[in-house]
This record gives structure tokens, C-alpha cells and sequence, in this order.
């Protein structure tokens, strides 16, 4: 028995089956159909048909009728100028996974990557994760929880938030506070102005008393006649 090995080009791909079979055309001009792809586990693709794509196919009789596909290549996508070592997935659209020397590049172009799972997605770094989008950046979830073991700062222009804000810690605001819109602040405790004015447009209610030095508003007294002029308040 005599192994042959033929050059060619993919004319047919059949990827229905647990097999891919492919119909090639040699060199010499002879036609093969329905050869078997032999491909490597855990990795799939669908060659082009249009005579462009080299096939080559290894038979193990001289009549050419058991044989099989042991490698089908398209120069025209091919990722050129690799460094030694580098590996590259890569497809027509220059689509690729590139395992470079100094980093895994993962390019989509202009198509969207996605990542579907029913379990967890963990990244860990002993470095930074960085993000940087053009647009925006999403996260949809039931909960949203960032834990930092020393701060976290958000530089930004304008922030919203859309909800109830709960803060259980003390809040330091050092560039003012406005607040507008629905029925106002309401505020439980103590509040204690260290410097500064307080200055409003509209009335001030209160139940309780109101002290200005060591003066009373509710208790506090004048001296002299109610037809003439009375001292200052004490």
C-alpha cells in the first residue's frame, strides 16, 4: 500500500454531520469528493469554497479512495510579521485572539465580544483592570456591590443617580450642596454650622426654641414702659 500526499483547493465544504467533508480539486486537475476534514480537537472552521483556499490531502492507497484533509490554509488572511513564539486566532474579518509576546491582544473590529455563561466571571490581577469605552459602559444587574479596601474616586463632570442614595457614614462635602425638587430635606438630629452665614428667602418654623448668643426668642425679656421705648432683649 502506497500513502500518496496532494496538493489542492477546496471546492465543497459539508459541515452538517459529526464530520466536515470537503470536495477538493488537485493539482493535477483531479476532482475528490467528500474527504473528511480531519480537525484538531477543540478547534473549528469553515474554509472558503472558491478554489482560493489550499487543501492538502494525504491517501492512504494509490487509487485515491481513502484519504483524508490533514490541513486546509488561506494566505490571503493570514496575520503577517509574528515574532517567534507568537500564536494567533484569526479569521477574514481580522477578527483574532493574538498571544503576543508582551500581551493577549482579543481585536473584534467592528463586531460586538460577547461572553455567555451560567456561572461566574472572575477576573483577578495583581495589577490595575482598566476599562475605557468611547461611549458608555453598562452594568445591568439585580446588585451592584464594589467593595475597596482603602477609597474610591469618581472624577466626572456630572454624576445622577436615579433612586434613594443611602449613605451610613459621615458625608464631606467640600465644594457646596444644592439641593432641589421634591419636598425638600429632611433631616433627623443635630446640625451644627461652624463658619459661615445662614441665609434664606423663606420662612423658618420651628417647635422648639431659638437661641442667638445666650438670648432666648420664645423667653427672652425687655425692660420698660409699653408706651415707650424698651431696652434690647436679654
Amino acid at each position: 500500500m502506497a500513502a500518496d500526499i496532494e496538493r489542492g483547493t477546496v471546492t465543497i465544504s459539508k459541515n452538517d454531520d459529526e464530520l466536515r467533508e470537503l470536495q477538493v480539486e488537485h493539482q493535477s486537475g483531479e476532482v475528490r469528493q467528500d474527504v473528511e476534514h480531519m480537525e484538531p480537537y477543540g478547534f473549528s472552521s469553515e474554509p472558503y469554497t472558491d478554489k482560493k483556499a489550499d487543501a492538502i490531502t494525504f491517501y492512504t492507497d494509490e487509487s485515491h479512495e481513502l484519504g483524508f484533509v490533514m490541513c486546509v490554509a488561506d494566505r490571503r488572511f493570514r496575520v503577517k510579521s509574528l515574532k517567534t513564539g507568537e500564536v494567533v486566532i484569526y479569521d477574514d474579518k481580522k477578527r483574532h485572539i493574538y498571544l503576543k509576546r508582551d500581551c493577549i491582544d482579543i481585536d473584534g473590529v467592528d463586531d460586538p465580544i460577547n461572553i455567555h455563561t451560567k456561572g461566574d466571571i472572575n477576573i483577578t490581577s495583581n495589577a490595575n483592570i482598566n476599562i475605557k469605552a468611547d461611549s458608555a459602559v453598562n452594568v445591568t444587574a439585580d446588585t451592584v456591590n464594589v467593595k475597596a479596601s482603602t477609597s474610591t474616586v469618581v472624577t466626572c463632570p456630572q454624576n445622577t443617580i436615579n433612586g434613594p442614595l443611602t449613605v451610613t457614614q459621615l458625608i464631606t462635602g467640600q465644594g457646596g450642596m444644592v439641593i432641589s425638587g421634591g419636598s425638600g430635606a429632611q433631616i433627623t438630629g443635630n446640625i451644627q454650622q461652624t463658619q459661615g452665614d445662614y441665609t434664606t428667602t423663606g420662612s423658618i418654623h420651628s417647635d422648639g426654641d431659638t437661641t442667638a448668643g445666650s438670648i432666648s426668642l420664645k423667653s427672652h425679656i425687655h425692660t420698660g414702659d409699653s408706651g415707650g421705648s424698651t431696652s434690647a432683649p436679654r
